[in-house]
């Protein structure tokens, strides 16, 4: 198989030796930023040091699913939000949220305009260039709507007041929808929901099997590739429902019991070595045991548990992709 075959395959349900390795979500680091010339927070802005970038996971680790954007702020900004791009060392963020659950939802942007062309533009080079396989990004229909609306009001009100937050919900699949059509359309081989508010770090089950499942399933449904639901906090309490979005693959970090998710079933699990206590702060060592403990869990594809912190080690990286070929279990 090719390395972008390997990929496919583990989004089929196959299961793999050696396991791939890769991410879903952003794997941009300051070393590789320096050694190629593209760097943030001009890469945001940029389709071609956003594909280098991204292809510097493959070619410097040998990552097999590479993912573009960086940011999950790109949606927002283009309905109204004010963003602050960050620096090299940090990613961006919405500084304004432009409506209230109050208001009408906005009619949809075009999502091939500013940073959603750049995307675009990113994916068609990596499709030509580099050999992994390609995931692009969406945010997530609980995500987007807290951006728009403000966490604290939606957060409320999908507990008091579900309908107001339900039209928010069925605003973000449609918008959802649109853009990750053009990013297959583009060259993405998968596509990335990441739908990061939408965990229990912020949410409830009963909130997230009343509000959040249904919209998830008519976005992922709405998706013509494989969709990688990327959601993030320690979700252990939801594994059941989340295996019920209809996602080819689950991407979580180690908060989450992996090895439960590997035994339901019915889809792949990506991640999930813990990116700030491991591939930022830990040692080679570190890095070694969390992945053989991904890995004895049965994930299917050993990734980084969330977006990598760009002042992670180059060596930490290369540890977790080495742990995945070697893993012979």
């Amino acid at each position: 198989m090719t390395v972008r075959e390997r990929v496919l395959a583990v989004l089929r349900g196959e299961r793999l030796r050696p396991v791939p390795v890769g991410s879903p979500v952003q794997t941009a680091t300051l070393a590789r930023m320096e050694a190629s010339g593209a760097s943030w927070p001009e890469a945001h802005s940029d389709a071609r040091q956003m594909a280098e970038l991204a292809a510097a996971a493959h070619t410097r680790f040998g990552f097999e699913l590479v993912h573009v954007p960086f940011d999950q702020t790109i949606e927002a900004e283009l309905l109204g939000a004010r963003v602050d791009y960050g620096t090299a060392n940090s990613n961006c963020s919405i500084r304004s949220h432009p409506f209230s659950l109050d208001d009408e939802p906005p009619a949809c942007r075009d999502f091939a305009s500013g940073r959603g062309g750049v995307v675009l533009e990113a994916i068609a080079r990596l499709k030509r260039t580099c050999p992994a396989a390609l995931a692009g990004g969406v945010v997530g229909p609980f995500t987007l709507a807290c951006a728009l609306a403000g966490p604290q009001q939606v957060l409320m009100d999908s507990i008091r007041r579900p309908a107001r937050v339900e039209r928010w919900l069925d605003f973000a699949v449609e918008a959802g929808r649109e853009y990750a059509r053009l990013q297959v359309a583009a060259g993405a081989d998968a596509i990335t929901v990441e739908d990061m508010s939408a965990g229990l770090d912020l949410t409830s089950p009963r909130v997230y099997e009343r509000l959040i499942l249904p919209a998830q399933r008519r976005l992922i449904e709405a998706v013509p590739a494989p969709v990688i639901l990327h959601i993030c906090g320690s979700n252990t309490r939801i594994l059941e429902l989340l295996a019920r979005t209809g996602a080819a693959a689950l991407s979580l970090e180690s908060r989450t019991d992996l090895r439960a998710a590997a035994a339901l079933g019915g889809c792949a699990i990506m991640g999930g070595v813990a990116t700030v206590e491991v591939l930022l702060r830990g040692t080679v060592e570190d890095v070694r045991r969390a992945s053989r403990e991904c890995l004895a869990a049965g994930v299917h594809l050993l990734a980084p548990g969330c977006g990598v912190p760009p002042a992670a080690p180059d060596a930490n990286l290369q540890e977790m992709a080495d742990a995945a070929r070697q893993w012979d279990q």
